[in-house]
């Protein structure tokens, strides 16, 4: 009788375990293009896991339902100067892609009306004197439009790879 009880326990848990199955991910076109990393410390012109995306781009992945790992950061910014090394170390270990929005790029004409942007960012955004802002550098998942992990000026210390680990092929 324990032995048949064993069995059928072991049936089950592996059922179970079976039916477990990660959250299918969406990934749907991003129109992103190559970005010359050069300027961040450490980082060269083009070795590296960076795709360059817009706001409007961003905002459209997020109404799309798409998916990815995302970086809002500047070259003159002192914390991101700091962090891109490491989040680029993380996306060379796991083989992923960043898509990285530079935020003071003056080609999207999103620019002239940040109040959108800044507003369907609010959830991961923090805050200053009860206003959203954006603070950099930020790293955060798109999953299927919704937005998950994010670290917001961290560097050597964060956990980019556990951020990223979602998008790793299997």
């Amino acid at each position: 009788m324990k032995k048949i009880l064993a069995i059928l326990l072991a049936v089950l848990m592996i059922t179970v375990m079976g039916c477990e199955t990660q959250e299918e991910i969406n990934y749907i076109d991003v129109n992103a293009k190559n970005v010359d990393m050069s300027a961040y410390d450490g980082m060269s012109s083009t070795d590296h896991h960076f795709l360059a995306v817009t706001p409007t781009e961003v905002l459209r992945l997020i109404r799309e339902g798409g998916s990815g790992i995302f970086l809002i950061s500047y070259s003159a910014c002192p914390n991101c100067q700091n962090s891109v090394k490491y989040v680029e170390e993380a996306a060379a270990n796991l083989g992923v892609t960043v898509y990285y929005m530079d935020c003071y790029d003056q080609s999207d004409p999103l620019l002239d009306n940040l109040d959108e942007f800044i507003s369907v960012l609010s959830p991961i955004l923090d805050e200053r004197d009860g206003e959203k802002v954006v603070l950099t550098p930020e790293v955060f998942q798109l999953i299927n439009g919704e937005f998950g992990d994010y670290l917001i000026g961290a560097y050597e210390t964060a956990d980019y790879e556990g951020l990223m680990q979602a998008f790793v092929s299997e």
